[in-house]
């Protein structure tokens, strides 16, 4: 599998399913047309570390997706896949492109590097008291602290503080 340094954003998870079948690289998934003002934040602070990579549905919700990342993120790429190369019976969408027609058309964008840093594990979580029983409130500020989202899971809070470069001693630092 290639490893790249990119962060690539995507609709759903069957999107972001295809894109882990070929590349070792940060994905993100919006949920859906609704982007909130705190994924945005979280987006921001991504693309100062890494490149950026919009890749939606080519229909009419992926764009209006697209352009408003493009908006709030003006070095974000956005990715346009042909329709033809996406349609699967009457469904239309990035998960029905195939592996190799993906990797084209994304790879004149792919940055090359490894995105493995020094990670925070659960277990970190839990002696910060971040997860487990009453840790919502201090997630919650760690979340807002560090532009990450809010109400996240536990999974989630943890895959965005390592996609962030978050440590354990920075996180340590704002909790005193």
């Amino acid at each position: 599998m290639r490893k790249v340094s990119n962060v690539i954003i995507v609709e759903g998870p069957t999107d972001a399913a295809l894109v882990n079948t070929i590349l070792h690289c940060i994905v993100e998934v919006t949920g859906g047309a609704y982007v909130s003002r705190e994924t945005i934040n979280y987006y921001k602070e991504l693309s100062k570390l890494y490149p950026i990579l919009v890749l939606t549905d080519p229909d009419q919700a992926g764009e209006k997706i697209a352009l408003k990342i493009k908006k709030e993120i003006p070095k974000a790429t956005i990715i346009n896949l042909n329709k033809k190369d996406c349609i699967k019976k009457d469904d239309l969408g990035v998960a029905h492109c195939s592996k190799e027609t993906l990797l084209k058309t994304l790879n004149p964008y792919l940055v090359e590097g490894d995105i493995n840093h020094n990670k925070l594990t659960m277990i970190d979580l839990i002696e910060l008291n971040l997860s487990g029983e009453n840790s919502n409130k201090l997630r919650e500020y760690v979340c807002k602290t560090f532009n990450i989202g809010r109400k996240l899971t536990t999974k989630t809070f943890l895959k965005r503080l390592n996609a962030l470069q978050i440590t354990k001693s920075q996180i340590i630092e704002i909790l005193k």
